[in-house]
């Protein structure tokens, strides 16, 4: 990824709405790997949508 892409996916309002689980939390969570091209599709829509309105806990590696 580029340093353009990097920048969009770090601005984006919905991936920074996400509330990343820590791997210790005893809850249950989903791990999240995806190629970092796609990062859109999967962390703007499909994890974004899943975890506002399921509450589906997620985590994933957030320091990109």
């Amino acid at each position: 990824m580029d340093a353009e892409g990097r920048i969009a996916r770090h601005n984006n309002p919905n991936v920074n709405n996400i509330k990343i689980s820590k791997a210790e939390d005893d809850e249950p969570y989903v791990f999240v790997s995806y190629k970092s091209g796609d990062w859109e599709l999967v962390l703007s829509e499909i994890v974004y949508t899943l975890h506002t309105q399921y509450g589906l806990r997620v985590y994933f590696d957030r320091d990109f």
